[in-house]
């Protein structure tokens, strides 16, 4: 007596097996700000709108990429805009 074959599974279902997929960095990579910004305000002055994810260690250090510690939540004006405070225009001030 044969077994019976097993059916062919499709390229999708082949990447959700595989745990170290591009499909899974991906999901991640989507819901990673979003655990980030539902702490609601800013972490510099609290303001609730225009919230942004800014990653504290950089993309490049992939075993902490979707850590939630590696996470602040900035409103646009202290994530980019303000030169005296923003992280990316000022990170001398950051680490102070």
């Amino acid at each position: 007596m044969t077994k019976p074959k097993k059916p062919k599974l499709t390229k999708l279902a082949k990447r959700v097996r595989d745990p170290n997929s591009r499909y899974w960095l991906l999901r991640a990579d989507a819901a990673w700000p979003r655990v980030i910004r539902a702490a609601g305000k800013c972490e510099i002055c609290g303001q609730t709108q225009l919230l942004n994810a800014h990653y504290i260690l950089p993309r490049e250090l992939l075993p902490w990429l979707h850590e939630s510690w590696n996470g602040l939540c900035l409103c646009a004006r202290c994530h980019k805009w303000d030169p005296t405070i923003s992280l990316h225009l000022n990170p001398i001030w950051f680490e102070r």
